[in-house]
C-alpha cells in the first residue's frame, strides 16, 4: 500500500513491536495549540485543514466552525447549528466547503461556508438498522479529490455492553451523495476515530486508539473481507493516545490531530 506524502514522515518512525514503548519523539510534534485559549467555555470536536488558505477549521460544541491561522489567531466563525448536532469535519480540498457529519439522524453534510448552503446529503449506514439501545458514532471522515468520494467511517455503539457492535467504512459520491461502496470495518476488530486519503491513490489510512493502519479493501466493494494493517503507534511515538482527527495539510506534508485529553491541536510531522 502506497501512501502520500503527507503521511511518508510519519511512517519513517519505528514501526510497531509488541512490548517496545519508547519515549515520543519531540522532534515529531511541530506545536501544540490550547482549546481552552482559542475557544474558552467551548468543547473542540473535531479539526480541518484549509491547505490552500492554510486556515485551521475547528467544529466546537457550539455547532459553529471556528477559523484560525496556524497560530491559533481567529479568523473567522460560521455558524452550522442549523444543520443538526455534529460530530466531526474535514476540508474538502480547493473549495471552501466542509464535510460534516450528524450521527443523530445517520446523516452526513457538504457545506459551503460562505454561504452555509449544504450541497450534498448522504445516509450514514443506509442498509442497516441498529438494535434496541445503541447509538451511532460517527468520528472518521475524509474526501478523495481525485474522485470526488466523500470517505466516512460510522459505527453503531452498543450502550448495553459498552463496546462497538458494528462498524463500517462507506464512500460516497461527493456531489450527489450517492453510496459508491460499504465495506465492514467490524470484522478487523477497529473503529476509526480519524482518517486519511491519499489524493493520488485513493488509499484510505484509519485511527484507532492511537494506532495508525492502513486498510486494504476487499475486491467486492459491498463486500467483506478488507483488512485493516497496523503501520505505527502514533499514541507512543507522539505520546498522544486519545486523538480524533487526521487532517492533512497537502502543503507542507503535517497533520493537525486533536488531542483529546489535552484539549490541544498538535500539528505533527
Amino acid at each position: 500500500m502506497r501512501f502520500h506524502a503527507s503521511l511518508l514522515a510519519l511512517l519513517a518512525a519505528a514501526p510497531l513491536a509488541g512490548c517496545d514503548r519508547a519515549p515520543a519523539d519531540p522532534d515529531a510534534i511541530v506545536r501544540t495549540l490550547a482549546a481552552s485559549d482559542m475557544m474558552p467555555g467551548l468543547d473542540p470536536l473535531g479539526v480541518a485543514f484549509d491547505d490552500e488558505n492554510q486556515t485551521l477549521l475547528v467544529l466546537a460544541s457550539d455547532m459553529h466552525v471556528y477559523a484560525y491561522d496556524a497560530d491559533g489567531a481567529a479568523l473567522a466563525q460560521y455558524d452550522l447549528s442549523s444543520i443538526g448536532t455534529l460530530s466531526a469535519i474535514a476540508a474538502v480540498p480547493g473549495t471552501r466547503d466542509v464535510l460534516v457529519t450528524d450521527p443523530r439522524v445517520v446523516q452526513g453534510y457538504r457545506v459551503d461556508l460562505d454561504t452555509l448552503a449544504v450541497r450534498t446529503t448522504f445516509c450514514l449506514l443506509p442498509d442497516e438498522q441498529p438494535l434496541v439501545n445503541q447509538e451511532m458514532r460517527s468520528f472518521g471522515l475524509g474526501y478523495d479529490p481525485a474522485t470526488d468520494r466523500i470517505v466516512v467511517a460510522p459505527y453503531w455503539w452498543d450502550l448495553d455492553a459498552d463496546r462497538m457492535a458494528s462498524a463500517s467504512l462507506e464512500t460516497y459520491d461527493g456531489t450527489t451523495g450517492a453510496l459508491v461502496s460499504w465495506q465492514d470495518l467490524g470484522a478487523a476488530g477497529i473503529t476509526a476515530e480519524a482518517l486519511d486519503v491519499d489524493p493520488a491513490t485513493g488509499a484510505v489510512s484509519l485511527v484507532d486508539d492511537g494506532v495508525l493502519y492502513a486498510w486494504h479493501p476487499s475486491a467486492d466493494p459491498y463486500g467483506l473481507g478488507g483488512t485493516a494493517e497496523p503501520v505505527r503507534d502514533l499514541g507512543r511515538d507522539l505520546g498522544i493516545r486519545d486523538m480524533l482527527s487526521f487532517a492533512p495539510d497537502r502543503v507542507s506534508g503535517d497533520h493537525w490531530l486533536l488531542d483529546v485529553r489535552a484539549a490541544e491541536f498538535v500539528e505533527a510531522r
